[in-house]
């Protein structure tokens, strides 16, 4: 048969339409991911009652744009809809959500996602305070995004942690929350803004955490409440801010996962079983402003090789660093002038103390390995370093 050329272009052009027809509708097999944003119109949901209120955020529209090695842009949604789901290739995105009112801008939010093949992940779309949009989440068994969270709400804190999956402490969340400018320090149950900290992170244990409050300067924020992180397992590090001056007792108790502590320079006092039982807590730097470690402020600290006093250390209490089994070496300041009964009793590979100065005119019973023989020792032979060698405690040259 004779196949003329207007022929064989039309069939060429028919067939690439028809290709770009099965590509446009997903025909070319491409594997699609998806990813469902739940926009909130609660108010409430945004920790406080900043604006707008909830009939403004009935009225709001919403446009959702991906950009990647493609670029997707769903929406505007109706006014009140309250979610939309985008799919797209797998890949790596920026993600772009606007809210609009009556047409008009009105708030604007990004982050970047990564969006796997076959999967589905939920997120949630929030009004901060200061008039933009956080995305959180990583719901579903797809993507996860904004795996860290800074902000000073501390319900949007918990609502970005609740979105997220379940992780693994090698691989925390990190956190920086700012309390000073929460509206007022306690929330609905009638708790202090830093014990509801605790409470959440205690809900959702399996979800591990790097929390950094190192922003918090009000002096309205000055002590860390009695219990406030206790038996918070899915913390792994916490950074204590200047401002307080406090750390109550058994506020860290049983924190077993707390692998980092940063302590502010402002802390004055340590109190008892502070951090008893932080057994993955494998060094601390007590600062200098520090006079008082209560007792067993870091009893059973069984990860613990390296401790750092600061050089206005006065008191070290009664079992204060008892049970620290790996500890090796400690130097004790000059300005001590207190060691209490046990303090660092059933530290079995403690070999080697330093006395900085002749002020330690307290040495409590046992407080070292080796029974009162180092008690005995120093107050004969006064300052210096001391190893235990052979059953005793020897001062060296």
């Amino acid at each position: 048969m004779k196949i003329n050329k207007l022929t064989t272009i039309t069939a060429v052009l028919l067939s690439f339409a028809l290709l770009l027809a099965a590509c446009a509708a997903g025909g070319d097999n491409t594997p699609l991911g998806t990813i469902t944003l739940n926009f909130s119109r609660n108010a409430n949901a945004r920790a406080a009652a900043y604006p707008p209120d909830n009939a403004t955020l009935a009225k709001l529209s919403y446009t959702v744009q991906l950009k990647g090695a493609a670029s997707i842009t769903a929406g505007p949604t109706t006014p009140g809809k309250d979610k939309i789901s985008v799919s797209a290739p797998a890949g790596k995105y920026e993600l772009t959500v606007t809210a609009a009112l009556n047409s008009s801008p009105y708030a604007k939010g990004t982050s970047s996602v990564t969006i796997q093949a076959g999967k589905t992940v939920a997120v949630s779309v929030l009004m901060t305070p200061e008039g933009g949009l956080d995305i959180v989440g990583g719901g579903g068994d797809g993507i996860i995004i904004n795996t860290e969270f800074e902000g000073d709400s501390i319900a949007a804190f918990k609502a970005w942690l609740e979105a997220l999956p379940n992780n693994t402490k090698d691989k925390p969340y990190n956190v920086k929350l700012n309390i000073d400018s929460l509206p007022h320090f306690t929330s609905p149950s009638g708790k202090s803004a830093k014990s509801e900290l605790g409470d959440i992170l205690q809900t959702y244990y399996t979800k591990y955490v790097n929390l950094d409050l190192s922003g918090s300067t009000s002096t309205a924020f000055d002590i860390i409440n009695e219990e406030s992180f206790y038996i918070c397992t899915s913390l792994t590090s916490i950074i204590i801010p200047n401002s307080v001056s406090r750390i109550n007792q058994k506020a860290f108790k049983g924190c077993t996962s707390l692998t980092s502590v940063t302590i502010g320079n402002g802390v004055t006092t340590i109190g008892t079983e502070a951090f008893f039982g932080c057994s993955s807590l494998t060094s601390i730097t007590i600062p200098n402003n520090v006079q008082t470690i209560n007792e067993e402020a870091f009893n059973y600290c069984t990860s613990l090789t390296s401790v750092t006093l600061g050089n206005k250390v006065e008191t070290i209490g009664d079992n204060a660093f008892m049970n620290c089994g790996e500890l090796t070496s400690i130097t004790i300041p000059a300005s001590v002038t207190t060691i209490g009964d046990y303090a660092f009793d059933s530290c079995p590979k403690l070999t080697t103390v330093t006395f900085q100065g002749n002020s330690t005119s307290t040495i409590g019973d046992d407080a070292f390995p080796g029974y009162n023989n180092l008690k005995n020792t120093y107050f004969t032979n006064a300052a210096g370093t001391y190893k235990f060698i052979g059953g005793g405690w020897t001062k060296q040259p």
